[in-house]
């Protein structure tokens, strides 16, 4: 279920108050460098510039303009470049000063929204499977594969979403650090509700960075 975050918190990230059977196993918040870089694709921005101010300075040259000359001329690109990656900076530092992922003893919840807050639950019964990625320095990406619709689409959780998921949306958890421990965490969590069915496990498997994930599958 979700809700917009209008409600009082008792504890940060948790909406109302946590009931006394309930216990907190993990908090935590997004990278904003991995926000930047992974689901704002800062990367890609970087690569951009590159790849037209490269091609700018190699015509300039075929042209006989000396490389000197042809490389002051990419100054406004590297003006761009920088301004584009000033504002996926921000965006992805809002993004973390807004965000915070809580795993308890029952449920995911997913609190995030830079201009219209808001708190997602997901039932830990919900939760078929995961996928863990790791993207370097022990930070990653947890996808969780949900058993039952949660009423929202893609749009409403991006960037907290895994890629290409778009008919049903795959929750993540963007870019948290010790992210392997995290994936733990989750596993003993959902088979100490005592959900054999679901509970997952984390694969022993170490995936080379931007690789592909290791599973966090059913057991």
């Amino acid at each position: 279920m979700s809700e917009y975050d209008n409600e009082h918190e008792s504890v940060p990230g948790v909406p109302g108050i946590l009931p006394e059977d309930e216990t907190i196993l993990w908090r935590g918040q997004p990278s904003a460098l991995g926000i930047t870089f992974g689901a704002l694709h800062g990367g890609l921005v970087v690569a951009y510039f590159a790849i037209v101010g490269l091609w700018r300075v190699t015509t300039a040259a075929g042209e006989g303009v000396p490389l000197g000359e042809a490389l002051v001329s990419t100054w406004t690109l590297a003006v761009a470049c920088g301004l584009a990656l000033s504002i996926l900076a921000l965006v992805g530092w809002l993004t973390q000063r807004t965000t915070i992922y809580t795993i308890t003893s029952h449920r995911v919840v997913m609190r995030y929204g830079i201009a219209l807050p808001m708190t997602v639950n997901i039932p830990l019964k919900a939760i078929s499977s995961a996928n863990l990625r790791l993207t370097g320095g022990g930070t990653g990406d947890i996808a969780l594969k949900l058993n039952q619709p949660l009423g929202l689409g893609y749009i409403h959780f991006w960037p907290h979403a895994r890629a290409w998921r778009l008919s049903e949306p795959e929750p993540m958890f963007r870019a948290v650090r010790s992210v392997e421990r995290v994936g733990q965490i989750l596993a003993g969590a959902v088979r100490g509700a005592g959900i054999p069915s679901t509970a997952p496990s984390l694969s022993p498997e170490r995936t080379p960075h931007h690789a592909g994930g290791a599973t966090v599958a059913a057991a």
